[in-house]
């Protein structure tokens, strides 16, 4: 036999070994990708005839925020701030992946679009969240007494928007009198100053900042009881109050149920501090001809305020002139003090 005979014998046995022998080449990432495609285009038939490989970083990166984007829980507070700042990351880096990696236009032009469109969404939403605004002397009143109760910035504002004025009484001018001014037309919260109610020139109590100056007339004209004051009431100093027209009013919060239930709310809570004050003037001098039962009756009578000749018995402007007004529910007793009770002897 030849040497070129025996040559081509070994060229066809090496053929055929290496045929026979599978020889791992490193391609085994693009056999398996070459599977997932066929069964792509088994389920799409005709959509795609060759594939290309995994795209640009950029690409991967949009396609992560958009992915977190639809993951985030809506019960994180800035929900819909962190959801509008992911879908403009994507969006850039979907718009950067169209000018570099593959260069078309088309994807440049649409995402540029979608990003306008989200910042013009974005601004629109810190329009409408921004803070309301109202006077900064009313900023105390808010926080004292409205935002314990979850009242938002936006609806005090509307409330004091809703022909909420604001007025001022110097010292001694007279914000009520006796028997002579009617109740019926106005509420007010005293904004800074003090007031002293009196009734025949007998100190019944004080009315300090952030409390309603009319809350019990207000109560009393509702239930059809009163028309009128049955107590007068001084500036002890520079005054400061927002006062609501009655009717306004009431139709305004017939048209927020919400602020309706905060509104009786804190009224109530209001006559009661000032039921308080009272309780406490008697147990710092109780009077023989007058005690809390009779406080109780009148109050349940169909007259809305006890008769105010027994309550001048309770003691002249001097006995209460050192008079520091209950502390609010809530505040810490002063130290060795106890809570004030309102039970009393129940003799009729």
């Amino acid at each position: 036999m030849s040497a070129t005979t025996e040559a081509a014998a070994l060229g066809t046995d090496a053929i055929d070994v290496a045929t026979a022998v599978p020889v791992d080449d490193g391609n085994g990432d693009d056999d398996a990708l070459s599977g997932v495609e066929d069964i792509i285009s088994a389920i799409l038939p005709g959509a795609c005839e060759t594939w290309n490989d995994a795209q640009h970083v950029l690409f991967q990166l949009a396609s992560i925020c958009f992915l977190l984007a639809l993951l985030l829980p809506q019960v994180i507070k800035p929900h819909t701030w962190i959801f509008r700042g992911l879908l403009i990351l994507g969006f850039i880096f979907m718009c950067l992946w169209g000018g570099i990696a593959v260069c078309i236009t088309d994807v440049i032009g649409w995402y540029i679009l979608f990003i306008v469109m989200n910042l013009v969404h974005v601004s629109y939403l810190a329009y409408v969240q921004r803070e309301a605004e109202f006077e900064k002397i009313l900023e105390d009143v808010y926080a004292k007494i409205f935002q314990p109760l979850k009242v938002s910035r936006d609806t005090f504002a509307n409330l004091v928007a809703a022909r909420g004025k604001i007025f001022e009484l110097k010292q001694g001018d007279v914000y009520a009198v006796e028997k002579r001014t009617t109740s019926e037309d106005r509420i007010a919260i005293l904004i800074s100053g003090t007031l002293r109610v009196s009734c025949e020139d007998h100190l019944l109590h004080y009315i300090y900042p952030n409390q309603f100056i009319d809350s019990c007339e207000w109560e009393a004209f509702r239930l059809n009881q009163g028309k009128q004051f049955q107590v007068t009431i001084t500036a002890e100093s520079p005054c400061r109050y927002i006062c609501w027209p009655r009717e306004h009013l009431k139709y305004y919060l017939q048209m927020d149920p919400f602020l309706d239930a905060v509104f009786h709310n804190i009224i109530g809570k209001d006559i009661i501090t000032k039921l308080y004050l009272l309780n406490e003037q008697l147990i710092r001098k109780p009077p023989k001809t007058l005690n809390m039962v009779d406080i109780r009756n009148s109050v349940a009578r169909d007259d809305p305020t006890f008769t105010m000749q027994r309550l001048s018995q309770l003691g002249s402007p001097e006995d209460f002139a050192a008079f520091k007004p209950l502390s609010m529910p809530g505040d810490k007793p002063p130290p060795g003090g106890r809570p004030l009770s309102m039970s009393f002897e129940t003799t009729v």
